[in-house]
């Protein structure tokens, strides 16, 4: 009983408060409202996911410390699957709402569509494509754990006979391996395109059930840009961008209320059942109940670290200025697992032909922009390590200068060795920390404590180094770069420590 009203309880009302939040929110703000203009992969995915980690995070980071684990990570695994267990139904909760709210509008044709252009799905009487005219773009994307997919695909963007700026939209997929030499891979994109050709002279174009204007999304992108390229001067113009569907419209939802249901109780009974075989610790139940318990789990670590309380204050703002700039990155339409270049360019990413032009500001700006949120998580990761081990030893100003200053030639060595490459991330600042690190080390003004923590950080990243050595869309250059500016100020700060020691004696 007193696990159900500690734990499993307040997961329960967490459950249900996070997907009825999200799901007003999202009907009342983007879809009634429609002052929301973000990407559905966002709301859908990202949002759900985050907000369900947060919450566990935040509302379990003391109550799972009142069962006795064997093991001191079960914690955290229970932690994980209690987010997983809410951000499902969230997710799929989002999707569902983002389609049953709309009806299916049936119009004379398609140049009534600028009249209710806040609807989602259309069904014409009669309507004529011009194909000849037809507008073509294609996108490249690298996925996966250790970027060994190459994701190719062709958006064709056919215009309406219409009075509007209105265009049917298809696109084509295509995926395999991005370990194949260029040679392999060109021969590939060519047979995608031939074999997408193919099948566009083929493509039927009226015998569809209904229509979706595509608001948002990754999809749009790509026709958009296929549609800006065919007709440059209608760029601003109001796009309207038909994608067709062959199903019924009423059975397009009609799996996804039971999903609804069943992955919300599922993943409940689950966690349910995870919290019977464990015992509860009288101890820190007495702590907990007497609001004695401390905070030295993980999780109030990372909330300590992030909210400025754990002596490091300036690694707490590089982390936060980190994911801040990711978050409204994403909010802007950079998709928040495996963007692409094009996607990073507008947001800061740095490039030499950019930077040449007089755009100087990228070379900071891309220190905290990142591809993805785990390529985010991991250099926030080291640099909280590294952060916590250097910045005590310096001071929080001369820990700046170490981060800007390492990030800044990062920036300009990868803009030299790269000509036409978007660089984007903190680990060149972060690799400039490690090689502070290592410079005042061996220099004896790291205190000895910490100076195996020290060691231990510069075998993890030479090893990742080395593995990385053999994966793509690494920026080694900006490693390399990086850590020499580390080692020079490391230097300069060996003399400025001296001087600070002679005038203290």
């Amino acid at each position: 009983m007193i696990k159900f009203k500690i734990i499993y309880l307040p997961f329960l009302i967490a459950l249900v408060c996070v997907v009825v939040t999200l799901t007003a929110i999202r009907w009342g703000l983007d879809i009634k409202l429609g002052i929301i203009n973000v990407k559905a992969m966002v709301l859908d995915f990202f949002l759900p996911s985050i907000i369900a980690v947060i919450t566990i995070l935040v509302l379990m980071r003391k109550r799972l410390r009142i069962l006795d684990f064997k093991k001191d990570n079960t914690s955290s695994i229970y932690k994980m699957l209690m987010a997983i267990a809410i951000a499902i139904p969230a997710c799929i909760s989002q999707a569902l709402i983002s389609s049953a709210s709309y009806d299916l509008i049936e119009l004379r044709d398609v140049d009534l569509i600028k009249t209710i252009e806040k609807e989602k799905y259309f069904q014409f009487q009669e309507y004529q494509v011009n194909q000849d005219n037809a507008a073509y773009d294609i996108t490249y994307r690298v996925t996966g754990k250790h970027n060994e997919n190459f994701n190719m695909t062709l958006y064709i963007a056919v215009p309406f006979e219409s009075s509007v700026n209105a265009w049917y939209g298809i696109s084509f997929y295509e995926q395999i391996s991005n370990r194949l030499d260029d040679k392999e891979k060109e021969a590939k994109r060519d047979a995608f395109i031939r074999d997408s050709e193919k099948k566009f002279s083929e493509y039927q174009f009226y015998n569809k059930e209904y229509f979706e204007l595509l608001k948002a999304s990754d999809r749009r992108d790509g026709l958009k840009s296929a549609i800006d390229r065919k007709q440059p001067y209608r760029k601003n113009l109001p796009t309207y961008i038909l994608r067709p569907h062959e199903g019924k419209f009423a059975e397009r939802d009609s799996g996804t209320f039971k999903a609804v249901f069943w992955f919300t109780l599922i993943p409940a009974f689950i966690i349910h059942l995870l919290l019977i075989a464990p015992k509860v610790s009288n101890l820190n139940l007495s702590k907990l109940r007497n609001g004695t318990l401390d905070e030295n789990d993980a999780t109030s670590k990372v909330i300590r670290a992030l909210s400025f309380r754990s002596g490091s204050p300036s690694t707490a703002l590089m982390q936060n200025l980190c994911i801040v700039t990711f978050l409204a990155s994403v909010f802007v339409g950079v998709n928040p697992v495996w963007p692409t270049a094009l996607e990073l360019v507008p947001v800061g990413g740095v490039r030499r032909d950019l930077v040449l032009s007089g755009e100087y500001w990228r070379l900071v700006s891309a220190v905290f922009l990142h591809a993805g949120f785990i390529h985010l998580l991991m250099n926030s990761f080291v640099l909280a390590i590294a952060g916590r081990i250097l910045e005590p030893s310096i001071g929080s100003v001369k820990f700046l200068f170490v981060f800007l200053f390492s990030g800044i030639v990062a920036s300009l060595i990868s803009i030299a060795w790269h000509p036409s490459t978007i660089s984007v991330g903190a680990s060149g600042a972060i690799y400039g920390l490690l090689g502070a690190l290592v410079v005042l080390t061996f220099n004896g003004f790291i205190p000895k404590p910490k100076r195996a923590d020290v060691w231990i950080i510069a075998g993890l990243v030479i090893v990742s180094g080395l593995v990385m050595g053999f994966v793509s869309n690494i920026d080694h250059a900006a490693h390399f770069g990086g850590f020499l500016a580390g080692l020079l100020c490391g230097g300069l700060m060996m003399n400025w420590l001296e001087v600070i020691d002679l005038e203290e004696c």
